[in-house]
C-alpha cells in the first residue's frame, strides 16, 4: 500500500437471496464461486488497496460468510435492507477515505475500468462520488462493469438520512444530485452499442455466458479482450453461441 495516497478500499456488495438466480454468487465458474471469482479480479486493480465483501447479517447468508472466510475475504456484516449502514461498516473495517462498490453479479468486472475511476477521484479526493454510471445517458461500458466510487463521509450521511438513502444509496443519488459533488468518467471513444449490453449475472443464462468468457480468455481479461473474442453482444447470447 502507498502511504502517501488516501485509502481507498473495494467493497463487493453480495447477498444469497436472489429470484431469478438463487444464491448466484455461490454459483461456480470454472470452479470457484461467482464472488469468489469478482474478489479475484478486483486485486489485480492496482488502485484498491484492499477489497472485502459486505453482506447480510441473516441466517440465510451463513452459508455465504462460511465460504468468504474459508477463502480468507475479509468481510463484514450488517443489516440487509440498510445497504448504506453495510457499506459504512466496510468502509471503516478498511478502514478507508473511500469505498468502491462493486454488486455481487459483476462476474466480468474489469480492473482497468475499476483503476480509472479510482484514478479520477484521487485527482480531486473533495469529490464525494465518481461513477462510470451517473448519468445513465453518458454511461460507456456495458451493464455488469458498474464502478462507483463513494468518499465515507457521503455514506455517514447516506446512513444517518434513512429511508431511500439508506436501503438504495446509489438511486437516491442519482435522483438527488445536487446532495454531493459527482463526477462521471466516460471511456473515448465511446460506442453507442456498449451501454445497451448485458454482462452483469442475473440468470442462468448469463451465468452461462460468463462460464464460457472464463474459459476462453486468460487470467484479468478485459473488456477489450471480450469484446474482441465476441463481439458486441451480452453473456446470454455468448451462452448460446459458444456453450
Amino acid at each position: 500500500m502507498n502511504e502517501a495516497r488516501a485509502r481507498v478500499v473495494g467493497v463487493i456488495q453480495a447477498r444469497a437471496g436472489s429470484q431469478r438466480l438463487p444464491a448466484k454468487v455461490l454459483r461456480q465458474i470454472c470452479g470457484e464461486p461467482m464472488i469468489v471469482r469478482i474478489h479475484q479480479r478486483l486485486c489485480l486493480a492496482r488502485q484498491l488497496d484492499d477489497v472485502l465483501a459486505a453482506i447480510p447479517d441473516t441466517a440465510e447468508n451463513d452459508t455465504l460468510a462460511a465460504v468468504l472466510q474459508r477463502e480468507r475475504i475479509p468481510f463484514v456484516r450488517g443489516p440487509e435492507e440498510q445497504l448504506a449502514m453495510r457499506l459504512w461498516l466496510a468502509a471503516a473495517a478498511g478502514p478507508a477515505a473511500a469505498i468502491v462498490r462493486i454488486t455481487g453479479d459483476e462476474a466480468l468486472i474489469d480492473p482497468d475500468v475499476v483503476n480509472e475511476v479510482v484514478a479520477e477521484w484521487r485527482r480531486d479526493p473533495e469529490i464525494d462520488y465518481v461513477s462510470n454510471v451517473y448519468p445513465a445517458s453518458k454511461r460507456s461500458c456495458p451493464e455488469g462493469l458498474d464502478v462507483e466510487v463513494m468518499r465515507c463521509s457521503l455514506l455517514t450521511r447516506l446512513k444517518k438520512a434513512g429511508g431511500e438513502a439508506e436501503t438504495s444509496p446509489s438511486e437516491w443519488l442519482w435522483a438527488h444530485p445536487n446532495a454531493m459533488r459527482w463526477s462521471l468518467i466516460a471511456f473515448e471513444p465511446v460506442d453507442p452499442g456498449l451501454p445497451s449490453l448485458h454482462w452483469s449475472v442475473d440468470t442462468a443464462e448469463d451465468l452461462a455466458g460468463a462460464r464460457v468468457v472464463y474459459e476462453r480468455l486468460p487470467e484479468g481479461f478485459t473488456m477489450a479482450e471480450v469484446l474482441a473474442e465476441f463481439g458486441e453482444v451480452s453473456l446470454p447470447e455468448i451462452g448460446r453461441k459458444h456453450g
